[in-house]
């Protein structure tokens, strides 16, 4: 793959795949004549000399073609010299045929292609009422106790298995794969986190929507590479004062340097993928909103919840985040206008409330490793699916978009009708 050989091949850790380190105790020796190889097929051409003389070969990652830029040189012994040309991301060999075959063992064993990983993320907010009033994480640990089996579920990260549940049609809520562990293990951090297959997953959702109300914030869906950082924000920017700079233009003249700070639900995935499809990912949940201005200062503070969380699950297995709950206090008054303002009699006439909502912000997380193309097209596949599922929804609400376009088109032509004949009887 592009970028991959030539950034990380220091001198000392260029090994065969016999595990023989290449250095000058281990190499041959002979002249130094040329040739050239390109990585995508071909073999080492000497343009002059033979047998077990020295050659310089161009290995190339990318297709480039070797331009004679001076590179990086990462190994520079008496008989092997190996240099990197990052611009066309390729590797100048100077070896024998036999060391240049052990080299280049070694080096078709390091580039390889990149794991890419999807991530499909679903942010909700949960109305924390009736069994859940004490919280996503607490309803959950008591769901699994109440069905009397709760030595059937084997904490996330204690080394025990954890029986898999065949799936239903539709889900059942009352069971699903049970994976926590909110202080230690593989599961750590702030927090609850759970652990569960897809197919229990969606049946949590579908459980905990049974119970109270919970809204869709967001649903989104990345493709990134191995090592790579992935980002998800659902929010606003807020203006910030940062500084204030005199402009000399005139006493007390002065000009305001404004940043602007993201706040809103912020999402951001680190993940490692291992050859044997177990992920591991760096989770950091924030959920910030612009409070109340503190008095003398120009900026309104910024109410600030962060998870920071550490968790290796198999591809394709879901992780629930839960814990950043969030309380609104509403005060309300009511009555009869400008009555209810009076002192004393207001208060026979109007009414006061103040109302207490408790929700909870809850994250799941689904990484799926894409390790071959044909897996990509099967992704592919799977969305063209779910595209074609909503079909009927999208014909469904262009009819109905069709009929309003008719009943304001008939509006309006009674309306004109109306006017013209009110015209004729005026004259």
């Amino acid at each position: 793959a592009a970028g991959s050989v030539a950034p990380g091949l220091p001198s000392a850790e260029i090994r065969s795949s016999s595990g023989r380190s290449l250095s000058n105790s281990s190499v041959g020796g002979g002249l130094r004549p040329q040739g050239s190889l390109n990585r995508n097929g071909g073999a080492p051409v000497p343009q002059e000399g033979g047998g077990e003389a020295a050659q310089q070969t161009a290995v190339s990652s990318g297709g480039g073609q070797p331009g004679g830029q001076e590179g990086l040189v990462l190994f520079d012994g008496e008989e092997v010299r190996i240099t990197a040309v990052e611009e066309n991301n390729q590797l100048l060999i100077r070896a024998t045929p036999s060391q240049f075959e052990t080299i280049r063992g070694a080096i078709e064993k390091l580039d390889a292609v990149p794991l890419q990983v999807h991530i499909e993320a679903m942010i909700l907010d949960v109305k924390l009422a009736n069994s859940l009033s004490f919280g996503v994480n607490w309803y959950l640990e008591n769901a699994i106790r109440s069905e009397g089996a709760a030595e059937d579920y084997a904490p996330f990260g204690t080394g025990s298995a954890v029986p898999a549940i065949s799936p239903t049609s539709p889900p059942n809520p009352n069971q699903f794969v049970r994976g926590i562990n909110a202080i230690g293990g593989l599961i750590n951090g702030s927090g609850a986190g759970w652990l569960f297959d897809a197919q229990d997953a969606r049946a949590v959702v579908q459980m905990l929507d049974n119970e109270s109300d919970v809204n869709v914030l967001s649903m989104p869906s990345l493709l990134v590479l191995n090592n790579k950082e992935a980002s998800i924000n659902v929010g606003e920017q807020i203006p910030i004062n940062s500084a204030f700079v005199n402009t000399g233009v005139s006493t007390g003249s002065t000009s305001t340097v404004v940043q602007f700070r993201d706040t809103g639900i912020t999402l951001s995935v680190i993940r490692r993928v291992n050859p044997g499809g177990l992920v591991f990912m760096e989770i950091q949940q924030e959920d910030s909103s612009p409070g109340n201005t503190p008095e003398g200062a120009s900026n309104p503070a910024v109410d600030q919840k962060i998870i920071q969380t550490e968790v290796a699950v198999q591809s394709g297995q879901t992780v629930l985040l839960a814990g950043l709950i969030k309380q609104t206090d509403t005060d309300s008054e009511g009555g009869l206008p400008y009555i209810r303002r009076v002192p004393v009699l207001g208060r026979l006439f109007g009414s006061k409330s103040h109302n207490v909502s408790r929700s909870e912000l809850i994250v799941l997380i689904t990484p799926t490793v894409i390790e071959s193309p044909q897996r990509a097209a099967e992704l592919t596949l799977e969305y063209q699916q779910r595209l074609r599922g909503l079909e009927p929804l999208l014909r469904q609400k262009a009819e109905l978009e069709k009929a309003r376009d008719a009943a304001r088109e008939a509006v309006r032509r009674a309306k004109a009708q109306a006017e013209m004949q009110a015209e004729a009887g005026a004259n």
